[in-house]
């Protein structure tokens, strides 16, 4: 059997170091419980962001990647569960996890998330630091390479970078030769239209070159708006939408009892939480199933620096 984690390419002393080292000493410690998405020859990643709002002191990022060949009956459990309670159609995200039948959906829809094959990743990020990549993003203004980029904002590329740094280190890590990636992101400024999107899709093929040690597949990069009437895509990437806002919910919450937010610290419960964020964080430290539940949490350091929390609830050898 493969190992669960291949150490990608990356500096010593970088963020994306750091964070590549935590995965790899977890996954050596848990291997007998933990999924590893090398046997699989397709993978699937869905991914979804939060924490764009002023009030909010970080920005969230969430990536749930998953053995692709084993969905069938996760799919098959979904539509059920989607005729008993949403046979309206309706969307499912964070910001409409209000009413009852929704929660009532959501509430079982966990259960069976919880029996995907594969890792849901959630890195939040302090913005106290406006950038990661130093002068990256001013290399994209100025090089004449990127005049298609001309018209992205500082701030749209700075967080395509980020997502496709995370997403590069991640696949590179969990994967083998010649598997098959799709990767489906939320539908919002990164990938706002079919000519972003193919932006999009060369700047991470270029991004991911530079970690991976191996050749993939198949990439294919679309939005959430290449679902079909079933909402298959939509249900899948609402789960790193749950996580993303819950997350990110927390993290506001602590941060506005106590004026800061602890980098050494995953919060449990608060009896300030949302209903939604007590229900989803208790989920979240789940470690008993399939589906392997990991966060990251990146503040300013010392100086310069950036300093990096990793959190998981695995309790079993």
């Amino acid at each position: 059997m493969p190992s669960i984690w291949t150490e990608p390419t990356t500096h010593s002393g970088t963020i994306l170091f750091a964070m590549s080292k935590s995965i790899q000493e977890f996954s050596e410690q848990y291997k007998s419980v933990l999924p590893n998405l090398k046997t699989a020859q397709n993978l699937m990643c869905f991914s979804d962001y939060s924490g764009e709002e002023e009030q909010s002191k970080h920005f969230v990022y969430s990536f749930l990647i998953i053995n692709g060949d084993k969905i069938k009956k996760w799919n098959l459990n979904r539509l059920k569960l989607r005729k008993e309670f949403l046979s309206d159609g309706r969307r499912i995200s964070y910001k409409n996890y209000r009413d009852k039948l929704t929660q009532k959906f959501v509430d079982r829809y966990l259960n069976i998330v919880d029996e995907l094959e594969g890792y849901i990743i959630t890195i939040s990020v302090s913005k106290d630091l406006p950038t990661l990549f130093d002068d990256q993003a001013s290399f994209i203004f100025t090089n004449p390479q990127f005049d298609k980029y001309s018209e992205w904002s500082k701030g749209t590329i700075e967080k395509s970078f980020r997502i496709m740094h995370f997403l590069s280190l991640l696949i590179s890590g969990f994967s083998k030769e010649y598997q098959n990636l799709l990767w489906i992101t939320d539908n919002d400024n990164i990938a706002a239209n079919k000519d972003r999107l193919k932006q999009l899709t060369e700047l991470f093929a270029a991004t991911a070159s530079q970690y991976l040690n191996h050749s993939l597949g198949h990439l294919r990069v679309a939005t959430t708006n290449s679902d079909d009437r079933t909402r298959s895509i939509e249900d899948l990437c609402a789960i790193p939408d749950l996580v993303a806002g819950a997350y990110s919910d927390q993290l506001k919450t602590v941060g506005d009892i106590y004026h800061q937010t602890p980098n050494d610290i995953f919060w449990m419960y608060s009896p300030q939480y949302q209903k939604k964020t007590k229900d989803l964080t208790w989920w979240l430290t789940t470690s008993n199933k399939k589906l392997c539940k990991l966060f990251f949490k990146i503040n300013k350091g010392v100086e310069k620096n950036q300093s990096v929390s990793f959190y998981h609830f695995y309790n079993r050898g």
